[in-house]
């Protein structure tokens, strides 16, 4: 539009600037169009204001009664069709057998019957002031009402006057050809004089920007089709007063009752073909959005974007608002309407349920009355099924009702819901893919702490498994040289698992090898120092059970403390039945000085002592059976190689590992076989440092 026109139309309608820009446009040629028909319809309305004979109306008052009752029934059963110039902008013609009846009562009382016209069209256009007080509709009533002023009263009076001169205005009084062709011309007169009146606007509409995409000939087509509607049903008012004049209100009855009913059945056509387009715009536009939402990046970053450029082409001309609890506006529109009230939102929180509100009703959240109708729609979370979220939709009263919109906006609150839902399960994979990448990092971590490779001792040999049942352990073993040529032996199982225990368990390992090179020869005072450091120094309330033992290579004694911790199995070729070594105390981290018993005990040729945690005798098959201390025995005795931990994963038989198993086992060799056991673990060492081969 030219800068000018839309700065003119801007200043008699200043809140015409805060319009969207298609809005402004069209807000803006309505303004123009105006002050183009304001001088023709005050022109109208001053040649009929100086013609007008009121005293005709007494000839019959009664008849032009029930004409003006008839306008009012013809204007309510108004018929429609519709014009979609751009996606989502739907022009609509909106029409009614109005021109029938002034026609009537033009050739039945002369120029008076135009004001049944003008009355009526003062009357909507007033209530509709009223009731809309935006920019843009109050800029298409004036426009409305100024055109129709122009091309009823000045071109009816303009058509009369140039056929009789205005003296002689065509009556009816029969259906004879000297009735009809006059009246035939005077309506097709009204018709060209007041189709130039139209024509500023079409002119203006195809030059708008926001139309600049749409064809022309579609334009032009649909205008024509506005223009030309009265003067094809116009006429029919010839027929309406020639049968008052020959059969009286039989026969205009007859007439009448026709056009009702065609006015009718037009009527509920219009209404059923506007709720189906509506349906129909509501089901594509849901399609769109399911494919755009199907489209984006699983955590849907631009969601607001998407139900932007969608969900108003579902609901044209409504205001609709969409908000995530507490405060994440995902979309108003209008943009320029002002956000629901929070009481709106405190209300449906406490009830989240699908409401519709009818005009003039009491709406519960603030107290009084509305002049729209209003939807309140709940979003719900997927899962759990609690409330997350609303959608506010309004809109002023239509022949439809608001309610029928209420199965898509739920189809579109269970489409907001599955995107959130979506976007938060991909944020909790994240987080777990970094939770397991941290914890096979922290299990990475903890692998370093347990022995690289055990000591190779003459004439004895050890061996060591843990089987974690996560990534990180709780369980944990070491084999410690000490000063003195002994080592020190260490089985731990800290309570619980995941990281904390094996963070504790790093504790743990770490004070136990300190202060078993200060006190080499004194276990029970390496336990109580360890229990008192890890008291001080940790508020996990978590506790470890520990076989810690010492061993003299050359005498075989080892000496013992074992701190809650399962009793370790002897095998001796001289006793079959395998010899518990009982505890000497408490489990450590749970009480500060607490003591620990020590035993002695010397290990001869062709012992073996199993060390283990609980994980062993606790494992279950998939039958949920515990391998048990008996099965663990039985199986000590039978297993020549002690391939104990083969032993529990063939009972298990694929189940799953609900706790870590660790075991460790030495054995006192034969002094021949040790040493030829020795020499072949001493060329496999040298032979992994050096690429060589292993012997087995």
């Amino acid at each position: 539009m030219n800068p000018f026109l839309l700065s003119l139309a801007q200043r008699i309608f200043p809140s015409i600037r805060t319009l969207p820009e298609d809005h402004r446009q069209s807000s803006a040629v309505d303004v123009v169009c105006s002050l183009y028909a304001i001088p023709l319809a005050l022109a109208g309305l001053v040649w009929l204001a100086r013609v007008t004979d009121f005293s005709a109306i007494a000839t019959d008052g009664l008849f032009f009664a029930v004409l003006a009752l008839l306008l009012v029934v013809f204007e309510r059963l108004r018929f429609f069709l519709f014009f979609e110039y751009e996606r989502g902008h739907v022009a609509r013609w909106e029409e009614s057998l109005w021109s029938v009846i002034i026609w009537t009562a033009i050739w039945m009382f002369g120029a008076v019957g135009l004001w049944l016209y003008v009355l009526w069209e003062a009357g909507i256009t007033l209530v509709g002031w009223r009731r809309d007080r935006s920019a843009n509709h109050r800029a298409y009533l004036l426009r409305h009402f100024t055109f129709n002023l122009g091309r009823a009263p000045l071109a009816a009076l303009a058509a009369l006057s140039f056929c009789s001169r205005l003296q002689h205005i065509p009556s009816i009084s029969g259906l004879s050809s000297a009735d009809i062709v006059p009246a035939l011309t005077t309506i097709l007169l009204w018709w060209l004089f007041y189709m130039p009146i139209w024509l500023p606007l079409l002119v203006l509409f195809n030059v708008s920007p926001h139309m600049a995409s749409v064809s022309k000939f579609r334009i032009t087509g649909f205008f024509l089709i506005a223009i030309g509607w009265h003067a094809l049903v116009a006429p029919f008012s010839i027929l309406a007063a020639g049968l008052f004049a020959r059969y009286s209100w039989g026969g205009f009855l007859f007439f009448i009752s026709g056009a009702l009913l065609s006015s009718v059945l037009s009527n509920q056509l219009s209404r059923t073909a506007d709720r189906s387009r509506q349906r129909s715009r509501e089901l594509a536009n849901l399609e769109e959005l399911s494919r755009e939402l199907l489209n984006t990046p699983p955590d849907c970053p631009n969601l607001p974007e998407i139900l932007k450029s969608i969900v108003p082409l579902m609901f044209p001309d409504r205001k609709i608002e969409i908000l995530i609890f507490p405060d994440t506006r995902l979309l108003l529109n209008p943009e320029e309407s002002q956000p629901v009230a929070d009481s709106f939102w405190e209300w449906l929180r406490h009830h989240p349920q699908v409401k519709a509100f009818t005009a003039k009703t009491d709406l519960p959240w603030q107290g009084d009355k509305s002049d729209e109708e209003i939807v309140a729609v709940p979003i719900l979370e997927l899962e759990k099924n609690t409330l997350i979220g609303g959608i506010y939709h309004s809109r002023l009263p239509r022949y439809d009702r608001i309610a029928d919109s209420i199965p898509a906006l739920t189809s579109l609150a269970a489409q907001i819901a599955s995107t959130l839902n979506r976007a938060k399960a991909y944020q909790q994979t994240l987080t777990h893919q970094r939770m397991e990448q941290e914890l096979a990092l922290a299990g990475q971590i903890q692998s370093s702490l347990l022995p690289a490779q055990l000591p190779l001792v003459p004439h004895w040999q050890l061996s060591a498994t843990l089987q974690p049942a996560r990534e990180t352990s709780g369980d944990f073993y070491d084999v410690i040289p000490l000063p003195d040529g002994s080592l020190a032996l260490v089985v731990g199982d800290v309570a619980d698992k995941g990281v904390g225990p094996a963070l504790y368990m790093a504790l743990c390992r770490t004070l136990i090898r300190t202060f078993a090179v200060l006190y080499p020869e004194e276990p029970e005072r390496v336990l109580e120092l360890a229990n008192n450091r890890i008291l001080k120094d940790s508020q996990a309330e978590l506790f470890v059970t520990l076989f810690y033992a010492v061993l003299d290579p050359h005498s075989g004694i080892l000496s013992y403390c074992n701190a809650g911790q399962n009793p370790p199995y002897l095998l001796s070729p001289a006793n079959p039945q395998p010899l518990p070594l009982i505890p000497t105390g408490m489990a450590m981290g749970v009480m500060e000085e607490s003591r620990w018993g020590k035993v002695d005990l010397r290990l001869a040729i062709g012992d073996t002592l199993v060390m283990y945690t609980d994980g062993v005798t606790e494992a279950q098959n998939e039958q949920g059976e515990f391998f048990g201390e008996e099965r663990l025995q039985t199986t000590l005795v039978a297993a020549a190689q002690l391939d104990s931990p083969q032993a529990v994963q063939t009972f298990m038989n694929g189940a799953a590992q609900y706790d870590d198993i660790t075991m460790v086992v030495l054995v006192r060799r034969d002094e021949k076989v040790a040493a030829d056991d020795f020499q072949s673990a001493a060329q496999n060492r040298q032979n992994l440092q050096t690429g060589g081969t292993i012997m087995l």
